[in-house]
């Protein structure tokens, strides 16, 4: 349970310090997901290389492989000066993202 805290926790800070929530391959029900991140003067990149995938996420909320059922998800974050910038090498996937909201 002490490392379950612990991962739950560096999750928790990694995202509050990136602006960014990811929910991935899990079940979303009767929850309200919010991003009011305020971001300002924030400089972000990705890059892929073969094969790989990337993402630069500023203030962006991104649900993946996830069951949402009866949810509010809702982006208020507030993004000044923000440069994003993703770049795939050859059948690489990069993306960069910026207040937004992605339900795959």
């Amino acid at each position: 349970m002490k490392k379950l805290s612990m991962t739950i926790l560096t999750f928790a800070l990694t995202a509050l310090l990136s602006g960014a929530a990811i929910a991935e391959g899990s079940k979303i029900q009767n929850s309200n997901i919010l991003n009011s991140s305020e971001n300002k003067n924030v400089t972000n990149s990705a890059t892929a290389s073969s094969g790989g995938v990337a993402a630069a996420n500023t203030g962006s909320i991104t649900v993946k492989d996830s069951e949402v059922k009866n949810s509010t998800i809702s982006n208020s974050s507030k993004n000044q000066n923000v440069t994003n910038s993703a770049t795939a090498s050859s059948h690489g996937e990069a993306t960069a993202n910026t207040g937004s909201i992605e339900v795959k």
